[in-house]
Parts: C-alpha cells; structure tokens; sequence
C-alpha cells in the first residue's frame, strides 16, 4: 500500500516538474504576443494620426501634376490636355507596375498606355478624358506607338518641380491641400515624398482641391494662393 501511495506521489512530481515549467513558457509566450500586438496597435495609431506621414502621402500622390506645373483649373473638364497625358505617364513610370516594364531595341522604356489610362483615372477621377499621343518637352521626346499601344520613354533625367504639402483642410468630401513648388530638379534623385530636393523653400504655393469617390480621392481644382508667402 505504501509503495503505491510512493509511485502516485512520484508519478504526481514528475507532472509537476514537467508542466511547471510548460506552463511558465506558455505564459512567457502569451506575454510576447500581447506585448506585439500592443506595439504594432501603437504603431499603426501613430502612422494614422502622424501628420507627417499624411503629408508625405498626399505628395506623392499629386507630384506627378505638380511636376506639370499645371494653370489652374477648377473643373477637370477644363484640363491640358498635355497635362493630363504627361501627368499620367510619369505616374505610371513612378507607380507599382514600374517594375515589370521591358525596353525596346534602342533601350527605351515601354510603358503600356493602359497603364496610363489607369493612372489618369486614379489622378482626375472618372470623367477624365486622355489622348494617347507623341509628345516633346525640354528634356526629351516621347513617343507613343500605335502599333504596340505604347509609349516608348527615354532613360533621361527629367527637371520638374516636387510636391511639398504644408497644410491639409478637409470640408466635406473635399480635401485641401497647400502646395509648395520645391525648385526643378533632377525628378528620379529628388524625394517626392517630402519634397526634400537641393532647394527646400518653395518658389511659390498652389491650393489643390482632392474630392472623394468611390475609388479614393481625385484631384478637382487646383488654384492659386495668393495670401500665401512665395519667392522670386
């Protein structure tokens, strides 16, 4: 009898010592998943409510129209038409799909048009209207090919200005953005996202009026800011 109270017994601490220490590791693994959650919930809070990155977010969106430096416009209707084609193939050469372009034999970049008719869309909203076409600014040639639905793009550094948004209003579904024009720089070395080129005091300000859709937002109107400081 005794010897079968002995063998519980030890049978009884063997279980203990192996689920003492099971439990403990249990209990160090819950404590690193909630201590994870909490910092990547934190994180996150601070990436939405960080003004910064909003701002940085709202720049790289409308750089490729700041770039154009577009006359302003209140209705998409009354858009450039050079503006819209130009804004949406340096959106498209600066979007996700860059990666997957190929090159032609003389080493230009081709660039699907239905890429750029995607990033109008995303850029002007629904009603955006572009013409696939040839085009030249001062820095190079662009061709479009019919025949392959393409543009064919130098590999050339293109001078045009960056987007720096300094103040952000939202009034209904419409969200205003203060614009400063970072000086014209070389576009593939200048960081759009802050504005942070080799001159970071805005030649002049713009107001650039984003509605929202059911896609996101697109750009309405851009107008002057006269009250606003710019420099010569």
């Amino acid at each position: 009898m005794n010897h079968s109270k002995r063998t519980r017994g030890s049978a009884a601490a063997r279980r203990r010592a192996i689920s003492t220490p099971l439990g403990a590791a249990f209990l160090l693994l819950a404590a690193i998943g909630f201590v994870a959650v909490i910092l990547f919930a934190v994180s996150t809070v601070h990436r939405l409510l960080d003004p910064t990155a909003k701002y940085e977010r709202y720049a790289r969106f409308i750089n490729p129209v700041v770039m154009m430096d577009p006359v302003p416009f209140s209705r998409v209707e009354n858009i450039e038409q050079n503006v819209i084609q130009q804004s949406a193939l340096w959106a498209a050469l600066t979007g996700e799909n860059r990666g997957s372009y190929t090159y032609d034999d003389t080493g230009m970049l081709l660039v699907p048009a239905s890429d750029v008719d995607v990033a109008a869309v995303k850029l002007f909203g629904p009603n955006v209207s572009i013409e696939h076409r040839s085009f030249e600014d001062t820095d190079a040639s662009y061709l479009f090919d019919p025949e392959i639905d393409s543009y064919r793009v130098p590999l050339t550094a293109k001078t045009a200005y960056s987007a720096e948004v300094v103040d952000v209003e939202s009034n209904g579904d419409v969200v205003t953005l203060t614009v400063g024009y970072i000086a014209p720089g070389n576009v593939w070395s200048t960081d759009i996202r802050s504005g942070q080129g080799s001159e970071t005091i805005p030649e002049k300000y713009m107001y650039y009026d984003l509605t929202e859709w059911s896609e996101g937002y697109y750009i309405s109107a851009v107008r002057d800011a006269e009250n606003l400081p710019s420099r010569d």
